[in-house]
């Protein structure tokens, strides 16, 4: 047992949490998960083997095969294999099969897959002993490597045990390919849909008995979740309508392929972005859902979801999340098959089968296991999404750059998800005036603090609330500047150099490409870091910036043992604002493309009157240009309209003078509470100093967050702290 103290003295001295489970002597891992009531997706068993002439260690979980020619590739080894019992006795100091996790003087590496799972069960030198290990920790091993080496063959989809109580025939069929190649290849071909479309010609083609099934049990739901689902029986009506099949890519296509040739409901998702297993559940309350466009809506209890451990990856039936999308990196996928009263579970296991075959045929891969869904109690795992919101407050953090007045566009595109955020009580809120941003490029030093005034005034106006977020301005938080000088010290020159808006600034400023300009992404980065930001709410625009920002946390991970989470952006609905001239979005450096938040109404019609448009129709609202520019704003700002001017468009009757009226109206109702709050704070900025003193305050509560950082990293990085 002293060697097992030993270890485990081991592991307290790098920091890796831990639980010892003590067991009767089992030898297998299958034999160790039983015991304690799991599988061997709980477990993280370590591989020693050979490359080359050197041992490795090789921690992956339980349920993942490696891929051997995966690992020589990241390892640059001509030849791989496990290592025999001498070799693996002698280079581990443990019998075979009671590998540890930690093996000091050997390289470790961790393969991804074990960070789909907050603790895994892994070895300790002894059968009787078997070590919790949390997973985040293990990054911490010396000289540790995080690989991409294993596939994952089989998955499980569970069905909470209130929700089989009250659909007693809902099952899902699963089936994981592995190693498909996503393109944009045709896929719905005519000669693959001509029959489909014969099928449409019989005059009871949609009384078909499984869209009937299907809708019955979609009726059986919230009202929610029947929004707009993307059924078998909606894609032939959209055929019906449009003359086409939606295209996607090939993956997507080949499934939808399949289900309108079964009418079974068919779903896709990408396998590596699946945290464990999946789970078809009730929604709990305040949990968030983020779509496919990336807007974030927090649900209200009840809903019918699918989720993994970490977050809901589907709205059932099949409004997906953003997060299981199939784009043009996945690699593995996981085809999913609904079964309802009235649907047979073989016809269902027929058709994944079907778009299984297809998949490897069109798009290459190999597949695994056909699985069913398994009933379970919606247990901790799951829940654990919801109790870590109520009892840990997420960090977010957003700055604003002081150009000037706000506009329609800043409105929406990120000042009402800064609001969003502020009044969701599972968030903490840091929002500043960046002008320390704000003098990379040329400025007028005159106006500059009246320019800074006028931000704050505007986001005072639309609702930030200092008792609610923190609210001051970059400068006077000094802790920004000097976390930045240490993030650049794991930031190349060449990384820099090579960002897009970098060359941009350049290009439009070439007398000033100076080291602030350069190091522009690294004081965003080191803005948003020392407050330990989970989410920015900034444009997709900014999603390079918030790249480096990830790669920047991942290293000082690395490199120092800190802790920064990898922000994400938080996109609202609206975060792309149109321009009123017809191209490209609402920008205050272009006159006439946007509408100021202190425009009154007349104003508001006289822009709108001056937007292009075209005929009126008819036929379908185009994708792109003024008409679909005036579109989006009707989607904006009077969605219950869109139907109806999509309609008139559609039967060339459409008149722009109604649309735009209309439209101006609610842009107007939109703002028209904006500008009187301002003018109330106005006023009492006049009488008490309001926003300096809301700025000072902001400061304050600022600097002893970003100081506590700062102290941390210092001290990591080996630097004296006073």
């Amino acid at each position: 047992m002293s060697d097992i103290t030993d270890y485990l003295i081991g592991l307290n001295k790098l920091g890796i949490r831990h639980e010892v489970l003590e067991h009767p002597e089992l030898k297998e891992a299958t034999d160790v998960q039983a015991y304690f009531g799991d599988d061997l997706s709980g477990s993280c068993p370590t591989l020693i083997m050979k490359a080359g002439d050197k041992f490795i260690a090789l921690v992956k979980r339980g349920d993942v095969r490696l891929d051997s020619a995966k690992l020589k590739k990241v390892l640059g080894a001509t030849s791989l294999r496990m290592a025999n019992a001498e070799e693996f006795e002698g280079s581990t100091g443990v019998p075979v099969g009671a590998a540890r996790v930690y093996n000091p003087g050997l390289l470790t590496l961790l393969d991804k897959s074990v960070f789909e799972r907050e603790f895994l069960n892994g070895g300790s030198g002894s059968f009787t002993v078997t070590v919790k290990y949390k997973t985040e920790d293990l990054k911490k091993i010396p000289g540790v490597i995080e690989v991409d080496a294993t596939e994952r063959e089989n998955m499980k989809i569970f069905i909470a045990k209130q929700v089989k109580k009250k659909f007693l025939d809902l099952d899902v069929v699963i089936l994981v390919v592995n190693n498909i190649r996503v393109n944009k290849d045709e896929v719905l071909t005519n000669e693959r849909t001509a029959p489909l479309v014969a099928k449409m010609g019989n005059d009871t083609f949609f009384e078909n008995p499984v869209f009937k099934a299907f809708n019955r049990f979609c009726e059986s739901l919230s009202s929610r979740n029947k929004k707009d689902f993307p059924s078998v029986e909606n894609l032939y009506r959209r055929f019906e309508k449009r003359g086409k099949f939606p295209r996607v890519n090939n993956i997507v296509d080949i499934v939808n392929l399949v289900a309108l040739e079964s009418f079974i409901p068919l779903g896709v998702f990408d396998l590596d972005q699946i945290k464990g297993d999946m789970m078809m559940r009730y929604s709990k309350p305040g949990e968030e859902f983020r779509s496919l466009g990336g807007d974030i809506e927090y649900l209200p209890a009840g809903l019918l979801v699918i989720s993994d451990e970490e977050k809901i990856l589907n709205l059932f039936p099949f409004q997906d999340s953003i997060y299981p999308n199939i784009t043009k990196r996945t690699k593995n996928i996981v085809i999913l098959g609904d079964v309802v009263e009235g649907i047979d579970i073989e016809d269902t296991k027929k058709a994944v089968t079907k778009a299984g075959n297809l998949v490897m045929e069109l798009a290459g891969g190999k597949k695994g296991n056909l699985e069913t869904s398994e009933v379970r109690e919606d247990d901790l795992k799951v829940q654990m999404i919801t109790k870590v919101k109520q009892g840990e407050k997420k960090r977010i953090f957003a700055g604003m750059r002081p150009t000037g007045r706000l506009h329609l566009g800043n409105y929406l595109g990120s000042a009402k998800g800064m609001l969003e955020l502020q009044n969701n009580p599972d968030y903490e809120t840091t929002y500043m005036v960046v002008d320390l941003h704000g003098i990379t490029t040329p400025y007028d030093r005159s106006t500059y603090q009246q320019s800074i005034r006028e931000v704050l005034l505007d986001y005072l106006a639309i609702g930030l609330d200092p008792d609610k977020s923190v609210l001051t301005v970059q400068s006077l938080v000094p802790e920004h500047i000097e976390l930045a000088y240490l993030l650049s010290t794991v930031t190349t020159i060449a990384k820099m150099s090579h960002l897009p808006t970098y060359k941009e600034k350049v290009k439009q400023f070439p007398e000033h490409n100076t080291v602030a300009l350069l190091n522009y992404p690294i004081l965003m980065a080191a803005d948003i870091l020392i407050y330990k930001a989970e989410l920015v709410p900034v444009g997709v625009d900014q999603e390079p910036h918030l790249e480096v920002a990830r790669e920047i946390a991942r290293r000082m991970n690395a490199d120092y043992g800190t802790d920064f989470p990898e922000p994400q952006r938080f996109a609202t609905k609206g975060e792309y604002v149109p321009s009123l001239l017809g191209e490209g979005k609402m920008s205050k450096s272009v006159e006439g493309s946007y509408i100021s938040l202190t425009d009154d109404l007349q104003m508001i019609m006289g822009k709108l009157a001056k937007a292009p448009t075209d005929a009126g129709g008819p036929g379908e609202v185009p994708k792109t240009g003024p008409v679909a520019n005036l579109f989006k704003f009707v989607e904006l700002f009077v969605p219950n309209r869109l139907e109806y001017y999509a309609g008139m468009y559609g039967r060339g009757k459409l008149r722009y003078v109604e649309m735009k009226e209309e439209l101006a109206r609610a842009i107007y109702e939109e703002i028209k509470p904006i500008q009187e709050k301002r003018n109330e704070i106005e006023r009492r900025d006049r009488e008490e100093n309001y926003v300096i003193r809301v700025i000072e305050e902001g400061a304050k509560r600022a600097r002893a967050v970003a100081a506590e950082t700062v102290a941390e990293v210092k001290k990591k990085m080996g630097l004296l702290i006073s």
